[in-house]
């Protein structure tokens, strides 16, 4: 059959097979251009999370911000992400996949220059809001717009190189806050600035990419929706016009199962299947646990951790956190090159436990450096009113940066070992910058005198090595593994019909989860030691572990109509069935609810 050759009757078949090659080829490239392109939304995700990690170290000077400011500027824009994921779900329906990635990209380059050009804490929060509010309208629009268009090969490499793009862009956010730190007054502003550059690069190219097939289909333009496959997929006509008629029998089947049943509610009709009931709680269970064994912790803490080595010139810790960030993005490479090679289950699996692992060193490494926190040894000369505060009753460094109310004030040796350690009051609960009197009562006065003064963290250069080894090899399990792994599985247990909801559902998921570590995580290291935190997240990651091996089938290498049939036995078979797909397989294809409303009518072959 002939088709729609781009050369009619070749000269020979080898002519064919050429030119057939190039259009390949061609396709090939604009599918990668493509991903590309939606994937900048995962850039932005992980350069807003790096760069606000580096650039709050100014920002603390620059504003004097509390504890509780800190948390409001980065949970600001966690919740706002998390409210706009769910309408970015309804946003997707109404208007398409293309028309959100192009308001997302515009919100968040606006959110970064008002970011930059803030010059009260309260500019800065409405910038913080408003990245929000682009951060999650793209994070639960961009890996269904690439899980629609790419071929079913390619899927779980592209939609993985979504969240590979996160690790890159907080690796980019560390490179450019270590040139702009050196600029104290103005490098938190050009640090942020840089956030809309990509955000312009995704809105200039998506201007030019097609919406996806299926929501075409479902809003009845079925040239266009033609029209994209073809720019997508091989030369091959035939195979474009037959999977555009299995996608238009999917939709409108499910369109004529919403009509008998009175069922118009997508929610409903999810949660009245058994299989997407289970493929749901999977796919927000893997974003739970994601965010419940400590990312944001970890990231957060990442510069106190390397502070405690005895590092305190600001530009160079913002490098050496660039560093670690350098770290995450390779492993998110290596995450990349296995995910169709060993499978999405055993990654997890080999994550989870590395993650266990390397939060059972963090926490090891804090305990040792807790107990062999430096003591107070130093008596200052303070004012009669100060004598007689909790400060001057506390024994240890550990003990005094926990009060919550005084900073530890020392002068190293030569080996940048404390010795004189004093604990003081901090000058107010709203400035923790120097202390309320004594050595450290002046930032230039102590400079003068070589005494340092920390607030938040205690120098352990004997013992930090530990911490250090447990954050490089946290990083190194979690960017492969449970990093891009939820959403590259959320982009496949769901039919085309449900997917913006459980996608939605599950992007809502990981960004309340999110919100709930990143809020509760200064309280936690006010009220528990910091390695009581680590343990506590290394469980997490024991019983997601427990969670993943029970529960999560394996997704790679099957179509949309097998991997429903994963989840339409009960739980206790779902892990088990992981067959090869060289071995014959019983596949279970789901076509839609009786019409009865009850039930699932269930079609069986072999492969």
């Amino acid at each position: 059959m002939a088709g729609n050759r781009l050369v009619e009757d070749p000269d020979s078949d080898e002519e064919q097979l050429a030119v057939d090659g190039l259009v390949r080829n061609k396709n090939s490239r604009f599918v990668y251009l493509l991903t590309f392109l939606s994937a900048i939304g995962g850039f932005l995700l992980g350069y807003d999370a790096g760069v606000v990690s580096g650039a709050m170290i100014l920002l603390k000077d620059e504003f004097a911000l509390t504890y509780a400011w800190q948390t409001a500027l980065v949970s600001s824009t966690i919740a706002a992400a998390g409210v706009f994921s769910l309408i970015g779900g309804l946003f997707n329906e109404r208007f398409g996949r293309k028309p959100v990635i192009l308001c997302a990209s515009f919100v968040f380059t606006l959110g970064s220059l008002l970011m930059a050009s803030a010059n009260t804490r309260t500019a800065l929060l409405t910038g913080r809001v408003v990245v929000g509010i682009g951060i999650g309208l793209v994070s639960v629009t961009s890996s269904v717009y690439i899980a629609e268009l790419v071929p079913s090969r390619l899927r779980g490499r592209l939609v993985t190189a979504n969240a590979v793009l996160i690790a890159a862009g907080q690796l980019t956010a560390g490179c450019i806050d270590g040139l702009f730190a050196y600029d104290t007054a103005a490098g938190w502003r050009y640090m942020l600035a840089m956030g809309a550059v990509p955000a312009m690069v995704q809105f200039i190219g998506f201007v030019f990419l097609p919406e996806t097939p299926a929501w075409l289909i479902t809003n009845g333009q079925h040239e266009a929706a033609k029209a994209a496959l073809r720019r997508v997929r091989d030369v091959d006509t035939a195979d474009v016009d037959e999977e555009f008629s299995v996608m238009k029998m999917t939709i409108e089947e499910r369109s004529r199962n919403a009509a008998t049943n009175g069922c118009k509610s997508i929610v409903k009709d999810v949660l009245r299947q058994p299989a997407l009931r289970r493929a749901l709680i999977v796919g927000c269970l893997l974003h739970m646990f994601q965010q419940f064994i400590g990312i944001n912790a970890v990231m957060y803490y990442s510069a106190t951790i390397i502070q405690s080595a005895g590092l305190r010139e600001k530009s160079v810790i913002i490098w050496i956190a660039a560093a670690t960030s350098a770290i995450s993005f390779a492993s998110a490479l290596v995450g990349l090159s296995l995910v169709d090679k060993i499978g999405r289950r055993p990654l997890i699996l080999i994550s989870l436990l590395g993650v266990m692992v390397s939060l059972s060193i963090l926490a090891i490494g804090f305990q040792i450096t807790s107990v062999y926190s430096p003591l107070v040894t130093y008596e200052e000369d303070l004012p009669v009113s100060l004598r007689d505060n909790l400060c001057g009753s506390l024994a240890t460094c550990d003990a005094c940066v926990r009060s919550g109310e005084c900073g530890f004030c020392y002068h190293p040796d030569e080996e940048s070992i404390p010795k004189q350690g004093s604990c003081l009051p901090v000058a107010a609960l709203d400035d923790y910058t120097h202390a309320a009197a004594g050595r450290c009562r002046n930032t230039t006065l102590a400079e003068m005198r070589g005494t340092f003064w920390t607030f938040d963290s205690c120098p352990s250069p004997l013992y930090a090595w530990v911490p250090i080894v447990g954050l490089v090899l946290y990083l190194l399990f979690f960017a492969a593994g449970m990093g891009p792994m939820p959403w590259t599985i959320n982009s496949e247990i769901y039919p085309m019909w449900a997917r913006n909801f459980g996608i939605a559902a599950a992007s809502a998921t990981n960004w309340i989860c999110n919100l709930l570590v990143t809020t509760t995580f200064l309280f936690l290291l006010e009220n528990m030691p910091k390695y009581g935190i680590f343990w506590m997240y290394a469980g997490a990651a024991a019983i997601g572990a427990v969670f993943v091996f029970l529960m999560v089938p394996e997704t790679k290498g099957r179509n949309i109509d097998e991997v429903e049939g994963l989840f339409a036995v009960p739980w206790a078979e779902s892990s088990a069935a992981t067959l090869p797909l060289e071995k014959p397989v019983q596949y279970v294809h789901i076509r839609g609810l009786n019409r009865d409303g009850r039930g699932l009518s269930i079609d069986s072959d072999s492969d």
